[in-house]
């Protein structure tokens, strides 16, 4: 199995002072950027599948991504991401649950048993 690594990108943002009024600049972060330590969309995206839908318990999620990808998340990081992608998921369900309640006919594949 060929080997699963980490992307690994630091970003810096200069710091300045105006040689005019004296004041203090710092550059902006990419788009996204809003921790100093953060993982990006393709390890959460991986924790929320193992965690989420594989059901692998945060402790075993932890070795495996120690493990496979060298990168020893703790418990308390993949519980984070997990509450987050819940979040989001939520968020984007809203629209499909404003729709079901607003049709005519709502379609189920439970029978009731009723004739």
């Amino acid at each position: 199995m060929p080997a699963i690594r980490l992307e690994v990108t630091e970003n810096r943002a200069e710091k300045r002072r105006c040689a005019q009024c004296g004041t203090k600049v710092t550059a902006v972060f990419p788009e996204g950027v809003v921790a100093p330590v953060q993982y990006g969309p393709q390890v959460r995206a991986t924790a929320l599948y193992l965690g989420a839908y594989q059901l692998v318990p945060y402790d075993r999620l932890s070795e495996i991504f120690a493990d496979l990808f060298s990168a020893p998340l703790s418990v308390g990081t993949l519980a984070n991401i997990v509450k987050r992608g819940g979040a989001k998921a939520a968020e984007a369900m809203k629209p499909v649950r404003e729709a079901l309640v607003g049709a005519a006919v709502a379609h189920a594949d439970e029978w009731s048993g009723a004739t």
